[in-house]
């Protein structure tokens, strides 16, 4: 069997911004989304997932800003070493 390496891409807050929206269509499918943006459904699960993050940083600055996550493991480091 072939070995194939995935390579990463970069997704813009705007991008993001977009997928955020279509999520809250009906009928939305987060298979045929994953296609449509050339991203693994992992990513676009970890980006409904961060929705507030990313909001939050698209109201701040421009579209080409990143946001940190703010995993499960985040928010527990936070809430017992801070």
């Amino acid at each position: 069997m072939e070995k194939t390496t995935r390579t990463r891409k970069a997704i813009s807050i705007k991008e993001k911004m977009k997928i955020i929206v279509e999520s809250k269509q009906p009928k939305f499918s987060q298979s045929h989304t994953a296609k449509v943006y050339g991203i693994p459904e992992s990513t676009l699960t970890n980006i409904l997932w961060n929705e507030d993050s990313i909001l939050a940083a698209a109201s701040q600055g421009p579209s080409t800003a990143k946001c940190k996550s703010h995993g499960k493991e985040d928010i527990l480091e936070h809430e017992f070493y801070d």
